[in-house]
C-alpha cells in the first residue's frame, strides 16, 4: 500500500505539471499532500521518480499558483496587483529551490541505502548528488517558465531585478546548463538513466532551435528508456517535443502553452 500511495502522489503531482493549469480543487488537494509527503513519499526512491521531497513540495506549490492565477481579472487595475502577487509568491518558491541542499539529501540517501536490502541499488554519493542537481534544476525551470514568463515567452521577472529582465534569463540559462550537463553525466550509469524521464522532458523544452545536439541527446535518451523499461510514456514525450514543442518553436518560453491536454511522464 505504501508503494501505491507514493506512486499515486507522483502521478497526480507530476501529471499536473505537463498539462494546462490544473483546476483549483485539484490543486488544493495537492496542497493537502504536503504534510503527508514524509510518510507516503519518503525520499522518493520507492518509485522511478526520485525527486527529493523538498523539491516535490515546491512543485506542488507551483501547481497551486498556476491554478490560482490562470484566470485573468477583468478589472483594469487588478491584473497588475495579481501579477505582482504571482511574482512575489513565485520568487519565494524559487529562493527555496535554490537554497535546497543537494549534498544533504544525497548524504541521507546513501546512508539509508547502505544498510538496507536495496544496497545493490546504490550508485554512490556522486551519482545521487547528480540526480538531486538534475531535479533541482528541472524544478527551478518549471517554476520560472510557468510563473515568471508569460505565455508569449516574455520574461516578466517579477520583483527580482525589476527593470533588469536579463537577471531571470541568466538564472534560467544557468539551470538549463546544469540540467543538461547532469543528464549527460547520468547517461553513463544505467540505473540513473532510468530515473530522469520528467527532467528529460524539461531539458527538451529548454533546447534551443539551434541546439541540435541537445535535442538529439534528449530524443535518444527517451527512446532508450522506452526500450529498456518497455513503456510508451517516453515515446509520447519524444513525440510531443518533436511534433509540437520543437516544430512550433515553443521551447524556452512560457509553460502553459506547451500542453494541449494532460500528460503523465512518470514511470
Amino acid at each position: 500500500m505504501h508503494y501505491v500511495s507514493d506512486r499515486l502522489i507522483s502521478i497526480q503531482v507530476i501529471g499536473a505539471t505537463t498539462s494546462p493549469p490544473p483546476d483549483i480543487a485539484s490543486a488544493r488537494s495537492q496542497l493537502e499532500l504536503l504534510t503527508l509527503l514524509p510518510v507516503l513519499y519518503g525520499n522518493g526512491l520507492a518509485t522511478c521518480f526520485p525527486c527529493p521531497p523538498d523539491l516535490l513540495a515546491e512543485i506542488i506549490r507551483v501547481n497551486y499558483l498556476r491554478s490560482v492565477f490562470q484566470a485573468v481579472p477583468t478589472d483594469s487595475t487588478t491584473p497588475i496587483l495579481v501579477e505582482e502577487g504571482k511574482s512575489a509568491a513565485a520568487l519565494d518558491i524559487l529562493r527555496r529551490i535554490k537554497a535546497f541542499s543537494v549534498e544533504k539529501w544525497a548524504d541521507e540517501v546513501v546512508v539509508g541505502i547502505g544498510d538496507s536490502q536495496n544496497a545493490g541499488f546504490e550508485v554512490g554519493l556522486a551519482g545521487w548528488r547528480g540526480i538531486a542537481d538534475i531535479y533541482k534544476s528541472a524544478v527551478a525551470i518549471y517554476c520560472i517558465a510557468s510563473l515568471l514568463w508569460d505565455n508569449s515567452g516574455d520574461n516578466t521577472d517579477g520583483q527580482l531585478g525589476r527593470g533588469q529582465p536579463e537577471i531571470m534569463t541568466q538564472v534560467r540559462e544557468t539551470c538549463r546548463r546544469v540540467l543538461i550537463g547532469g543528464l549527460r553525466e547520468a547517461n553513463k550509469c544505467t540505473r540513473l538513466r532510468k530515473l530522469v524521464l520528467w527532467p528529460l522532458l524539461v531539458a527538451g523544452v529548454e533546447a534551443a532551435e539551434d541546439d541540435d545536439a541537445t535535442r538529439m541527446f534528449v530524443g535518444d535518451e527517451l527512446r532508450w528508456i522506452s526500450k529498456t523499461l518497455g513503456t510508451a510514456a517516453p515515446l509520447v514525450a519524444r513525440d510531443l517535443l518533436e511534433n509540437n514543442i520543437w516544430a512550433r518553436g515553443l521551447g524556452r518560453g512560457g509553460w502553459d502553452g506547451l500542453f494541449d491536454q494532460p500528460y503523465v511522464f512518470v514511470l
